[in-house]
């Protein structure tokens, strides 16, 4: 075989190999919310199913209320960091023991998901880093993955994000 048609078929198959390539990552990133993104990035990474507690820390003031827990021999918390925006509730044992991340609700800008998504961004930076992989229901998006889900509720107006809720079904 003559070398150039050697590099021709050298040429073609990285071509190739690269094609591959990029459909397989935008095949990736359009469903690309995952257990691992629902979470919040503030002065650490703490996601939903974490009994970590450097959140509170991180966070800083908050109040907290308890609530009956949703399944039998739990009580449920809820903190709240009003000056951030945030709320997290938790759930833990009533024999005691760690608490367990269960609800992340962001309703201003201060703090970003994992993936970096805030509130007052345009959808636009959603679906750049998550995906078009949602259902839409009038000005609201629901990203789920197994039992992580996140929601995403917009002002229909501005196409702005108002509140991002992420959350394990339990």
């Amino acid at each position: 075989m003559e070398i150039r048609t050697r590099r021709r078929l050298a040429w073609a198959g990285a071509l190739l190999i690269a094609v591959s390539l990029l459909l397989s990552a935008a095949a990736v990133c359009a469903d690309s919310f995952s257990s691992t993104d629902a979470g919040i990035r503030y002065r650490g990474t703490y996601r939903i199913g974490s009994t970590s507690t450097g959140w509170k820390k991180s966070l800083g003031k908050y109040t907290r209320k308890k609530y009956d827990g949703c399944t039998a021999g739990t009580n449920s918390y809820m903190y709240t960091f009003k000056s951030r925006g945030v709320k997290v509730e938790t759930l833990q044992s009533k024999k005691g023991g760690a608490e367990q991340i269960i609800t992340i609700i962001l309703s201003k800008k201060t703090v970003p998901t994992i993936a970096g998504l805030r509130v007052g961004d345009k959808v636009s930076k959603m679906v750049s880093l998550y995906g078009t992989g949602y259902k839409k229901s009038g000005a609201t998006y629901k990203y789920t993955r197994g039992a992580y889900r996140m929601t995403v509720n917009t002002s229909a107006k501005t196409q702005k994000i108002t509140k991002i809720t992420l959350l394990k079904d339990i």
